[in-house]
């Protein structure tokens, strides 16, 4: 609808306008309860509005404008176009004949398909009225948003950092489990885990928001990677005078999640081990870490992001940001030489957010897609990854046409072949830019899990059952008959006294019968029988002895004494927990050990490191090669080497190294499967290795290979990513 300059407008009545702190002295924000849509305004456009709420016309509107912001002036046109941008956001209406017709057709809301826009990412299905649910959950927003809760809450939190920070090494361990995802049971406690945060979350938003004075009428599900949460719409906090006030709304969700961090540890403090601590572990992680690095981000549209708007004074600044980035390459193409929209900060500092902003989205999206599609993949699920991540790339592809679309705006008729020219030429720098990146020369670098080995290695498992006493510790130098550990067993000492006691009493018949056998045969018939009994006595006593003599466990040759995989604790307690860790530790001195437990390693030779590479990466790796490897036990330090030997994985399989009562599985799920039959095996020398290396350490290798370009790197893994056969 055309608006002429004798027609007359009004404002809508029940529009709320209000004036807000933090956003420059003359910042307002405009209500459509109707379309609960808000409209940032400046204190030009805020005084149009409110001169309408009597009827006006353009010329009377223009009187009154040059009036208040004297000496400015403004043209008939330019008051015409103002109202026409507050027309097409339906926040005034024409007076007259007519009037009554609708200002526009009906056109989804932006919100509402904004969750399709990386699809299948982000999935956000349509909503519900959360106001009943936030009534009964009314009073925990009372208490959380009150001084007293939040002093309870710090008081709770430094408790459970004590008790965590105790059994720090606890953590550690079972926090490296939280990475095998290719386990069902942990794949399940990390999805209800984001599930449960990120609901959480949302509900913390709805509830600040109403205890802050505004309301709520939007939460729904959205499936965030796959995995379900809610969403909540609290726009109205936009309407808040306050920037405090705003502020605490902002951070609702993030408050939320580290209560549900501080609870979750707690839980996981007291619960044993099971499924139910895995879960506790991994709402841990996901409510402390992934908020304070996501969320609090300003780079990416969620919480960090809202907040440096209100505290930057920037209303819609990925708006700005990206045409303070983009508007003068898409106004030079379009021949577009109107007056330039001002923005609300230098636009130098609002093209650098959005670069930033731009980079950083797509090494997350990189990095989701990377994750969904490995896991997928060890799911055995492949072809599902490989739908995911076309999709996603189809739904950027999508949005970068309409983004195209922008730079053809209506211009004067026979201008479109400059446009299209100059569109040609602005393309073309673009893809020289990207050949030239591509063209970028860097190292070929392949990563790789890696375990190290000793040239020769013998293992000693317990010869008998019995109680352990260690004599010696991991990686001590021993000498070929050395003592490592004695056992005891009770049942085998018995046995001993039972035979001693035996044969003294055989003997001492026997003698107390030959001076007066002489004459009588069944005397002599007797002590025949008791001499076969004594010597049956007397080889069992040396069966026996050779028994305990075996409780003795000697180092078979010089060497370094070296860690088995540790046994883990048991996951249920349906019976008495045994021994943990490796047999040898001093904690474990006394425990009870079953026969063929494994003791311990005797290593000799030079250290070697075995690594585990993907069959994507065949042919690239030549004997010689420059290896550098990171141990898990040795953080900062780095150990050089090179390839010695090119071999398959299952090769790897006849090299014994200790696995008894050894947790294989959690192993494979930190650094993946040992024996995919998609991976081979290179064998590395290692030098300068360090005693805190010890045979089994796990570690990180990088291999470099030679020289390749950024663009045939991206092809390589793309290549690995995309193949369709096992």
């Amino acid at each position: 609808m055309k608006l002429a300059g004798e027609t007359k407008l009004r404002a809508r009545p029940d529009l709320s306008i209000s004036q807000i702190e933090g956003q420059g002295p003359h910042r307002y924000v405009v209500k459509d309860p109707v379309s609960l849509e808000y409209f940032h305004l400046g204190a030009r456009e805020a005084f149009v509005l409110e001169q309408l709420a009597a009827p006006k016309s353009i010329d009377n509107l223009q009187r009154a404008y040059n009036l208040a912001f004297a000496p400015e002036k403004i043209s008939a046109a330019a008051m015409l176009r103002l109202c026409s941008q507050l027309h097409d956001s339906s926040l005034l209406l024409p007076e007259g004949p007519g009037s009554g017709a609708p200002l526009r057709k009906p056109r989804p809301r932006a919100r509402d398909s904004r969750g399709w826009s990386f699809s299948p990412l982000v999935i956000r299905l349509p909503g519900f009225d959360p106001t009943p649910l936030l009534r009964v959950l009314a009073p925990i927003g009372a208490i959380a948003f009150s001084w007293a809760g939040l002093a309870a809450w710090l008081a709770v939190a430094l408790l459970v950092g004590v008790g965590v920070f105790g059994r720090q090494e606890a953590l550690v361990q079972e926090g490296a489990r939280l990475l095998d995802l290719f386990d069902p049971r942990y794949a399940a406690a990390a999805v209800l885990a984001v599930a449960l945060a990120k609901s959480w979350h949302e509900i913390g938003h709805g509830l600040a928001c109403r205890r802050m004075g505004g309301e709520c009428h939007e939460m729904g599900v959205m499936l965030l990677a796959l995995a379900p949460c809610l969403y909540c719409d609290v726009s109205d906090a936009w309407s808040f005078r306050s920037r405090w006030r705003r502020a605490v709304v902002t951070l609702g969700g993030v408050y939320f999640e580290l209560m549900l961090a501080t609870a979750a540890l707690a839980a996981w403090l007291v619960l044993t081990p099971g499924f139910a601590r895995t879960l506790a572990l991994y709402v841990a992680a996901v409510a402390s870490l992934s908020t304070l690095l996501i969320n609090l981000n300003p780079l990416m549209r969620f919480d960090g992001y809202y907040l440096l708007s209100d505290l930057w004074g920037v209303p819609n600044l990925h708006q700005q940001a990206r045409q303070a980035l983009l508007r003068p390459l898409t106004r030079w193409v379009a021949l577009d030489r109107s007056a330039q929209q001002p923005l609300d900060a230098p636009r130098g500092l609002l093209a650098a957010f959005a670069l930033a902003s731009l980079v950083q989205i797509v090494f997350i999206l990189c990095l989701i897609l990377w994750t969904l599609h490995r896991t997928l993949d060890g799911w055995s699920l492949r072809p599902l990854g490989d739908l995911l991540v076309f999709g996603t790339l189809a739904g950027i592809g999508v949005a970068l046409v309409k983004s195209l679309r922008a730079c053809f705006p209506a211009v004067p008729d026979g201008k479109w072949p400059i446009r299209v020219v100059r569109l040609a030429a602005a393309l073309s720098l673009v893809a020289a830019g990207a050949w030239w990146a591509a063209g970028w020369r860097m190292e070929q670098t392949l990563w790789a899990p890696c375990r190290f080995e000793l040239a020769s290695a013998t293992n000693l498992a317990a010869p008998e059952s019995g109680r352990l006493t260690p004599c010696v510790a991991y990686g001590q130098h021993v000498r070929k008959g050395d003592v490592l550990a004695r056992l005891s067993n009770p049942e085998l000492e018995l046995r001993r006294l039972e035979l001693h006691g035996e044969a003294a009493e055989t003997r001492a018949r026997i003698d107390g019968l030959r001076p007066v056998a002489q004459r009588d045969a069944e005397l002599l018939s007797e002590i025949a029988l008791l001499e076969i009994r004594l010597h049956e006595l007397t080889r069992q006593q040396a069966t026996l002895a050779r028994e305990q003599q075996a409780l003795t466990v000697a180092s078979p040759c010089d060497g370094v004494v070296m860690r088995p995989p540790p046994r883990p604790a048991p996951q249920e307690r349906d019976e008495l927990p045994g021994w943990t860790g490796a047999t040898l530790d001093p904690e474990n001195a006394g425990c009870w050990v079953e026969r063929g437990d494994l003791l311990c390693s005797i290593g000799s030779g030079h250290v070697q490191a075995v690594l585990l590479l993907d069959e994507t990466d065949s042919g690239l790796v030549a004997p010689q090669d420059a290896v550098r490897i990171l141990a898990d036990r040795l953080p900062g330090g780095t150990i050089a080497g090179s390839v010695a030997e090119i071999g398959l994985a299952a090769a790897d399989e006849d090299r014994s190294r200790p696995t008894a009562s050894s947790d294989v599985s959690g192993e494979q799920g930190l650094r993946g499967a040992l024996n995919n039959d998609r991976s081979y095996r290179v064998l590395a020398s290692a030098s300068g290795v360090g005693p805190g290396v010890q045979h089994g350490a796990l570690g990180q290798a990088r291999i470099v290979t030679g020289q390749e370009t950024l663009g045939q790197m991206g092809l390589r893994k793309l290549r690995g990513m995309f193949r369709f056969e096992r």
